[in-house]
């Protein structure tokens, strides 16, 4: 019925379950999505504040609460509800991203992130915010960082591995990085995933190696849709090989996107220069 949008008929038959099951938070956390949804964030803040009188030690509804407060904009309730879980259990990851996403400023937002890698250092999905925020704040060294240590701890990772090697690729230009690069994406020869694909590609083009780079690029673009970045890779890699029409091609594509990517502004430039 909430799937349907129906969501009076939903909300009734979810305080039907709480009726007969007292205490269990599956059908409190039904019925707080229902009102949430529905447009009563007040009525659903209530019912969460009338269970946590009865059952105070139920952390997962002080957890539900605070992200009710958070997405009405309620920092202020939301903020001693989370560092309040986090006092009690610091090594639930979860308590430090709902609480960074509640901070006004980046450089809140990566401390509270630091402060939750520190606590569960192997945390894949800390790390990863903790490397976008570096990345948006223009601190991709400090990313590739976060990314070094967190691969160390998830060694078989592959979404680590394309992170950094991503990152490698994209910001330095030493022979040593590229080829770090190109060694932590070579198990994604066989993967049917475009952003893998992408990575491995694109390690190969800059690790001079257009014509590998091209037969891997043409599989990722094949599979990613409109992704304006791995079109910039390709049309490169066509360049790489003296193909300067599939380049032309390609190029345009990826300038004609409206989003942001490292490399738009190479781009750019180079669909210029074959212009």
């Amino acid at each position: 019925l909430q799937a349907q949008q129906k969501y009076n008929e939903a909300e009734r038959a979810f305080r039907a379950a709480i009726a007969q099951r007292p205490g269990d938070l599956l059908p409190l956390d039904g019925l707080v999505q229902t009102l949430v949804a529905a447009g009563k964030p007040n009525t659903a803040i209530a019912e969460l504040k009338s269970f946590l009188k009865i059952h105070p030690d139920q952390d997962q509804a002080r957890y539900l609460l605070g992200v009710v407060h958070a997405r009405q904009g309620d920092a202020a309730a939301a903020r001693p509800l989370f560092e309040a879980l986090i006092n009690v259990q610091p090594q639930v990851g979860v308590y430090y991203m709902a609480l960074a996403g509640i901070e006004p400023t980046a450089d809140k937002r990566m401390s509270t992130l630091r402060r939750g890698l520190a606590a569960v250092p192997g945390s894949i999905e800390l790390g990863e915010l903790l490397a976008r925020e570096y990345q948006r704040a223009g601190r991709p060294e400090d990313a590739i960082q976060v990314y070094e240590k967190l691969g160390a701890k998830n060694p078989r990772s592959e979404v680590l591995a394309n992170n950094l090697a991503s990152l490698l690729l994209d910001y330095r230009t030493d022979k040593d990085s590229l080829q770090r690069a190109l060694q932590l994406a070579r198990p994604f020869a066989s993967s049917a995933d475009p952003a893998l694909l992408d990575t491995l590609g694109w390690a190969h083009y800059r690790n001079a190696d257009a014509a590998q780079a091209v037969r891997l690029l043409e599989r990722a673009a094949a599979g990613s849709g409109q992704s304006a970045q791995i079109r910039y890779h390709l049309g490169m890699a066509y360049l790489g090989i003296n193909d300067k029409v599939g380049a032309k091609e390609e190029l345009s594509r990826a300038v004609a996107s409206k989003n942001d990517y490292p490399g738009l502004d190479k781009a750019r430039e180079t669909l210029a220069g074959i212009n």
